[in-house]
């Protein structure tokens, strides 16, 4: 069997933004973080703190808000329902 192992990511790890946010509160988090966390997942080829930094890359979270949800699922690894959660935390401000 190919791949990773994952589940070794998602055990132990006091240091992702779940666990930064419950601990320190949302002010502790950059906002690749805060995105990571509506994203809920990477991609196959990436983590989501990665994706995280390709969607804010091009325009920061302005740039993020203002993009529909085609320019969205342009980038590798946001499909129909990654797209749909960002677009509607950017709706709720």
């Amino acid at each position: 069997m190919g791949g990773r192992d994952r589940s070794s990511n998602r055990r132990g790890r006091s240091d992702g933004p779940r666990e930064r946010l419950d601990g320190q509160g949302p002010a502790a988090l950059a906002d690749a973080g805060l995105v990571a966390l509506l994203l809920g997942t990477g991609s196959g080829s990436c983590g989501v703190l990665q994706l995280a930094e390709k969607l804010l890359a091009s325009g920061g979270l302005r740039g993020l808000a203002a993009a529909s949800s085609a320019e969205l699922r342009r980038t590798p690894g946001v499909g129909a329902a990654k797209s749909a959660s960002l677009l509607a935390a950017v709706e709720l401000g």
